[in-house]
């Protein structure tokens, strides 16, 4: 495999990355993420997008809200294994 070795970023170099180096294990919409911010994201290219997704069993609140951010890195602080289910632990049993 060829290393890319290019300097800017474009939404084809990223995507071809993407295709060439990673397991295509679920349906990718093709948009390279550079920037988020509030409900918006914006490609390589510069193009907005309204992020109306969320990940896996969490609530899409935005980027870069300093409420949830302070409470993200407060959490950090404290504890960084984030799944419960896997092995339980005393600041989740606290809660």
């Amino acid at each position: 495999m060829a290393r890319h070795t290019e300097t800017t970023t474009t939404n084809d170099r990223i995507t071809g990355q993407y295709d060439e180096y990673l397991l295509p294990i679920w349906k990718d919409l093709h948009v390279p993420l550079q920037r988020p911010s509030d409900c918006t994201l914006e490609d390589c290219e510069g193009t907005e997008y309204l992020d109306l997704f969320s990940g896996i069993a969490v609530t899409n609140v935005g980027h870069g809200d300093d409420a949830v951010v302070g409470a993200a890195k407060a959490r950090l602080d404290e504890f960084v294994h984030g799944c419960p289910s896997v092995r339980p632990h005393e600041p989740e049993a606290d809660r």
